[in-house]
């Protein structure tokens, strides 16, 4: 029987097979934005016991334009608080939809539609809208006078005078293809808190064409869009407006250039650079973003 030949101790490792680049090997980037109730129908210990909001204990530590009364050594307050999901924005990037794809859910007893106050067809107690004010009722959707000047000592409140009531009412109402996908996922959800909550909507880059376009220039920083030769970096936001009461609470509706548009508003987080004293002839200054402003307050 012959013997077996010994290991070579210099055999070189077999190389590595090079893998493609398959868009559906590409992880998908997420992110998410959220907004929270401190307390139900005023009052605050009413999250723990209502059951029907998903519920956190955190550290709350609002933000200033200027530390009140202006002297940068008073230290903002981080205040324990027990707080409610009522809205989100679920956000999802893919590799052929670089400009991502935009989903936004609310709490149930957030705001009625715009429908449903003009046929005077309410549900029950809103977090945002009282429908019994009878005829002294708030201008909907106006935004509280000024100034903005929230104290400290005040905590989590805006000003002393706390007179001025919002009275929210939803813009855009839920289009009937969102209603029926609520129904089906209620009826899976039911027992838990999820079924309180509901889409509003999904935006989404609708020129097909427009997402796959890509710079040549290997230079280019991800995501290699182009940015001299697509005029419309959004690429036809579908539907053109988006809007969660509890997010975009001021900018709903239909007006253009004004109105909540999640990709529109996204887009604004890739801009030009200012130029350098002496540029290059046909060097482009790009400060790409990604369609995210989270990297602005990077350090």
């Amino acid at each position: 029987m012959p013997k077996p030949e010994a290991p070579d101790a210099k055999a070189k490792p077999e190389p590595k097979k090079k893998v493609k680049n398959d868009p559906r090997l590409v992880a998908a980037a997420r992110e998410l934005r959220d907004r929270w109730l401190e307390r139900v129908n005023g009052d605050p210990s009413a999250l723990l016991s209502h059951g029907k909001y998903d519920v956190r204990k955190e550290l709350v530590a609002p933000e200033y334009e200027v530390m009140p009364p202006g002297d940068p050594k008073v230290k903002r307050p981080c205040l324990p608080e027990t707080l409610g999901l009522i809205g989100f924005h679920a956000v999802h990037k893919t590799a052929s939809r670089p400009q991502w794809i935009w989903t936004s859910f609310e709490h149930v007893k957030n705001v009625p539609d715009k429908d449903e106050v003009a046929a005077n067809k309410f549900d029950g107690r809103y977090n945002f809208f009282k429908a019994n004010c009878n005829g002294d009722c708030p201008t909907p959707n106006a935004t509280p006078p000024q100034p903005w000047d929230p104290d400290p000592a005040l905590q989590l409140r805006f000003r002393k005078d706390d007179s001025f009531k919002s009275q929210i009412v939803r813009e855009t109402p839920l289009t009937d293809a969102a209603k029926n996908m609520n129904k089906i996922f209620h009826s899976m959800l039911q027992g838990t808190v999820w079924e309180n909550y509901m889409l509003i909507s999904t935006q989404w880059p609708s020129a097909f064409g427009c997402t796959s376009l890509h710079a040549q220039s290997l230079d280019a920083p991800a995501p290699k869009t182009d940015f001299l030769k697509q005029p419309d970096m959004n690429c036809s936001p579908a539907p053109t407006y988006l809007a969660n009461s509890t997010l975009e609470t001021y900018s709903q509706g239909d007006i253009p250039l004004a109105s909540s548009s999640c990709i529109a508003c996204h887009g604004n987080a890739v801009s030009f650079q200012m130029r350098p004293s002496n540029p290059k002839p046909g060097e482009v200054h790009l400060n790409q973003s990604d369609f995210t402003f989270m990297l602005e307050k990077a350090q």
